[in-house]
C-alpha cells in the first residue's frame, strides 16, 4: 500500500512540474527597464517631438492603428507581421514583411508591447537597453542599444 501512495505522489509531482514549467514558457515578461534608461528614452523622444505614451515597464509606444478584430496576442501566440528597426539615429538595422515569429521568443519589448494592440494593428516601439537586447551585442545592434520598431500585427495565431 505505501508503495501505490509513493507512485501516486511521484506521479502527481511530476505532472505538476510539467504542467508550472509549460505556464512559466508563456508567463508575461516580467522585465522593468532601468530609470536612467527610461529617462534617456524619455529625452530623446521630448526632444525629437515624438509624442509617445510611456508603459510602467519602461518602454514607450504609440498605436499607429489599433487593429481590426480583438484577437489579441499573448506571449504564448505566434505573430505574423511586418517591421523596422532602428536606431534612435534613425539607422535601420532590421525589416521583414510578412514573416511568422513566436512572441515567446523575442525580446521583453515586442512581448509587452505587441499585445497592445490587435489584429491588424500597427504599433511603434521604443524599446530601452534592458527589454532589448540589454548588454550583448547581437548581429547588426550593438550592446546597449535603444530601439524603434514600426510594427504591423498582420495575423494571430
Amino acid at each position: 500500500m505505501k508503495r501505490i501512495i509513493f507512485i501516486l505522489l511521484a506521479a502527481v509531482s511530476l505532472i505538476s512540474c510539467t504542467k508550472s514549467d509549460n505556464t512559466n514558457l508563456c508567463a508575461t515578461a516580467t522585465l522593468q527597464a532601468d530609470t536612467a534608461e527610461t529617462s534617456a528614452l524619455r529625452a530623446f523622444l521630448d526632444s525629437s517631438k515624438i509624442k509617445t505614451i510611456e508603459d510602467p515597464r519602461g518602454f514607450f509606444y504609440s498605436i499607429d492603428r489599433p487593429g481590426t478584430d480583438s484577437t489579441r496576442p499573448d506571449v504564448c501566440s505566434t505573430i505574423t507581421v511586418s517591421y523596422t528597426g532602428r536606431f534612435t539615429n534613425n539607422d535601420q538595422f532590421d525589416a521583414n514583411s510578412g514573416t511568422k515569429l513566436y512572441l515567446n521568443s523575442l525580446i521583453a519589448g515586442w512581448k509587452e508591447g505587441l499585445p497592445l494592440i490587435t489584429k491588424g494593428g500597427a504599433i511603434s516601439l521604443y524599446i530601452p537597453p534592458s527589454l532589448g537586447y540589454g548588454a550583448i551585442a547581437q548581429s547588426s545592434v550593438p550592446a546597449g542599444s535603444y530601439l524603434i520598431f514600426h510594427i504591423e500585427l498582420l495575423d494571430v495565431q
